[in-house]
This record gives structure tokens, sequence and C-alpha cells, in this order.
């Protein structure tokens, strides 16, 4: 059965849809969203995001929560949470930035932890070999800060 088919049937059986649940169908359904069904972000893919270009908007994020964190004189645990992170390069950028500039504000290294939200298992798979390496199991730690990365679904 097609998206469409499918989206029709639901009208016909339940009445129109909300533009969630509409969106919610075609982004995430197991079957028939684009998520689940392989998209792919990139330049051969769908669509390009500003982490795949470069890793400065990363680094931008980073230096910016640093600053922040030590002018509002917060403690030196950071958590960062990412919605749809796709490839995980956003995040792998923020945590290596501050693994690098992190002790430069804390007068030591942070503490960081990452959770990352995430529907498609094609992304969580890209994103566990990204920041965990050969480390395939989730809520293990990333390579270079031994940083806690949690999936949420």
């Amino acid at each position: 059965m097609s998206l469409l088919s499918h989206i029709s049937r639901q009208i016909r059986l339940s009445g129109p849809l909300s533009v969630a649940a509409f969106m919610r169908e075609v982004i995430a359904d197991p079957l028939h969203g684009y998520y689940p069904q392989a998209a792919r972000i990139g330049h051969k893919g769908d669509f390009i995001t500003a982490p795949e270009l470069t890793p400065v908007f990363g680094e931008i994020i980073a230096a910016w929560s640093l600053l922040y964190w030590q002018q509002a004189k917060l403690s030196n645990h950071i958590h960062i949470a990412e919605l749809g992170p796709g490839t995980g390069s956003l995040m792998r950028d923020i945590v290596d930035t501050i693994g690098i500039i992190g002790p430069a504000f804390f007068g030591k290294p942070p503490k960081l932890s990452a959770s990352m939200v995430e529907i498609s298992e094609q992304f969580i798979q890209e994103q566990e070999k990204l920041l965990c390496g050969a480390n395939k199991k989730r809520s293990l730690l990333n390579k270079s800060l031994r940083t806690p990365i949690i999936y949420l679904e």
C-alpha cells in the first residue's frame, strides 16, 4: 500500500487528519514515512544542513554555550540535547569543540553528557558509528571525550 493509499484509508475510516497527524504519518510511519525509508542527508541526499558542510556551526554553538555557562557561573556539567540529529555531525562538532576549548573556560575539562532524539534507525546507526566508533551499543561513550550519548526514541 502506498503512502497516499494509507492516508486516504485513514481519512475514510477516521475522518480528517490534523496537520500534526498528517506530518507524523509522512515523516515517521514505519512502513511509509520519509525517515524510516532511508532518507539521506548530504551532497548526494535529499537535502543538506550546515553541519554537513562545515564544522563551524557546531563550533560556534559550543563556544557560545561555554561562554554562557561561564558567565552564568553554572557548574562544569553540561548536558546537550539534540532533536532530529540526522547523521550526528552537529553533535560531533559540538562535543569535539567543547573537548578542545572547555578546559580554558572551567580550568578543567567539563563534565559533558548528550542526548539525541532520533526516529530513524538508519540515522541512529550513522550517529553511533560517527560518535561512538566501533562501539555499537546505545547509551555508551563518545570516543573522544568519553561522553555519554543517550538515544531516546
